[in-house]
């Protein structure tokens, strides 16, 4: 069933050097600018040259951009993502175009799939999370200074939703969207006990500047490090090492 909404562009991006186009995408009227979720070749090439952006088609629905898309990368070509047709042309497009399904529900036995497979990454992780539940961030961790670093990068004008408000229409569906959801027991009394004005709230120092936050979520808040992670590495009985200089009083 076609998307009858009208709301994707088709886009491309040149080298600031010569013009010379290097890829061809489709998205909403933000995603031509963003350089987010872009594979190793575009970030190889804008590394080299910078890049312009060029709106080529909008007000497309998503089945339109496709179509568009797959045309745009046949004309031009691929270069070595394609192991088919090497070096035979200019884009660093991954794929020939056309994937995805905006807005499309996938089949109960497509899900259970994606649940059967995800479940088995889960099961081979050794990771937990605040919960105990194995698989949360599969192992992944970030360091002290990659936190601060995004943290600071969302922080007043940088934040991309700075001096905004939400429109009542937003506002409404955001509520929808929460509406008859409830917290389990478990997770209420893990998030009162992260408040700051809980009585038994642990006050907690920084060693190396001696400054004192009332509770271990401030100083969480503070250095934009993960509460679980942050208690984690504070609590006397986890195996978990100190990577900070915080410590409870």
């Amino acid at each position: 069933m076609e998307t009858k909404i009208k709301d994707t562009c088709l886009y491309i991006h040149t080298r600031k050097s010569d013009g010379g186009i290097f890829y061809v995408g489709i998205g909403d009227k933000f995603r031509p600018y963003r350089k987010t979720a872009r594979n190793k070749y575009w970030h190889n090439t804008v590394n080299k040259y910078d890049y312009d952006v060029k709106i080529l088609v909008d007000n497309l629905s998503w089945e339109e951009a496709c179509k568009l898309e797959i045309k745009m990368i046949a004309f031009y070509g691929r270069i070595k993502p394609d192991p088919k047709n090497l070096n035979y042309g200019c884009l660093v497009n991954m794929t020939d175009g056309g994937e995805g399904a905006k807005g499309c529900i996938p089949s109960k036995e497509t899900r259970e799939k994606i649940g059967k497979t995800r479940k088995q990454i889960i099961a081979n992780s050794n990771d937990n999370n605040l919960f105990g539940v194995k698989g949360f961030g599969l192992g992944k961790k970030e360091s002290i200074e990659t936190r601060l670093k995004k943290s600071e990068s969302h922080k007043g004008e940088k934040n991309g939703f700075y001096k905004k408000k939400h429109s009542e229409e937003s506002k409404l569906k955001i509520s929808k969207v929460h509406t008859g959801k409830t917290i389990p027991d478990e997770v209420r009394k893990k998030m009162g006990r992260s408040g700051s004005k809980h009585n038994k709230a642990k006050k907690v120092i920084d060693i190396k500047t001696n400054q004192i936050f009332g509770c271990l979520k401030d100083a969480s808040d503070y250095y934009g490090i993960n509460y679980s992670t942050l208690r984690g590495w504070l609590n006397p009985n986890s195996k978990k090492q100190n990577k900070s200089n915080l410590r409870y009083l």
